[in-house]
């Protein structure tokens, strides 16, 4: 049975890429760093090509995905052509499917991308129908699972059956209504307890196939990335040995 590769994102402290790199370099279970491109402004053109020379040097302590800009245009072809030796896929955002003019648009930059840079580009599930509306354009879209966004426990299951011969990254990560309500945060996007009803059957499954998708914490504190490492590794540990 192979194992999935670890990652966290390139946001676990405050700091730069280099920053965050330098302190993840320690973290042995961490194998696969997500580099953060929600915005590309200049500031963030400005850390990257600071932090470039670093990023290329940790190669053989990493491999790298990234995940692009929130809203994607044609101007981020620059942000892809710098990463694309570096990362193994990327990942995006679709868009709202009433704005169906921007979906079609959204699918044929894809479409171009993929045959320039290959078929790298993973989609992630973000509000309800928004990837529906794309996979009816791009049917074989990879997919990015993402846990927190689909929440509950059917769903989560659902999306995997229906989907796992195209899911090449899972965004594994838990969710908690009342801590949301005490800190204002998003409900998703909270560390992994250990007692979602869903975890052991996914990463299960996960497991079992022939390639199985990358699992990415993608928790923004080192002390969250930390809780989860501890319960996935506990859930694998387990997994192996029933």
């Amino acid at each position: 049975m192979k194992q999935s590769r670890l990652s966290c994102p390139s946001w676990v402290i405050p700091g730069t890429y280099g920053e965050n790199l330098a302190f993840l370099e320690t973290q042995g279970a961490i194998q696969n760093i997500e580099l953060l491109f929600f915005i590309y402004d200049g500031s963030v053109k400005l850390e990257l090509e600071r932090d470039l020379n670093t990023i290329i040097r940790c190669r053989g302590r990493f491999t790298y995905t990234a995940h692009l800009p929130d809203r994607l245009n044609r101007d981020h072809e620059q942000l892809i052509t710098i990463l694309s030796p570096l990362v193994d896929h990327f990942v995006f955002h679709p868009v709202q499917p009433e704005e169906e003019m921007q979906v079609d648009e959204l699918a044929h930059l894809i479409k171009g991308w993929q045959e320039s840079y290959g078929d790298r580009f993973l989609a992630e599930n973000t509000k309800p129908l928004w990837l529906e509306a794309l996979e009816e354009r791009l049917p074989d879209i990879p997919i990015c699972m993402d846990t927190g966004h689909l929440g509950q426990t059917d769903a989560i299951l659902d999306f995997w059956q229906s989907r796992k011969g195209r899911i090449r990254e899972i965004h594994l990560h838990s969710t908690d209504e009342k801590a949301a309500r005490l800190d204002g945060r998003l409900p998703d996007h909270r560390p992994l307890r250990g007692d979602e009803a869903w975890l052991e059957p996914l990463v299960t499954a996960s497991a079992a196939e022939p390639n199985p998708p990358l699992i990415n914490l993608e928790l923004f504190s080192w002390q969250e990335v930390e809780q989860s490492l501890n319960v996935i590794q506990r859930t694998l540990n387990y997994i192996s040995i029933k």
